[in-house]
């Protein structure tokens, strides 16, 4: 990089958690919990304990 490029600012936009939209979600047995809606994700993520105690099954 050179001293002109190091000095020059970068600003990236960047969702942070306090402004994604959440929701509380309802599991088949009752289970809630919380949801980020992403409409410009790749992927859908779950936690380990959700993944584990509904025995999800991976299809890719």
């Amino acid at each position: 990089m050179t001293p002109k490029e190091e000095s020059q600012s970068v600003v990236i936009c960047q969702v942070r958690s306090d402004s994604m939209f959440r929701i509380y979600l309802t599991l088949g047995d009752g289970l809630v919990v919380q949801a980020v809606i992403d409409t410009a994700a790749e992927v859908t993520l779950v936690s380990d304990r959700v993944f584990k105690k509904y025995q999800v099954i991976y299809r890719y």
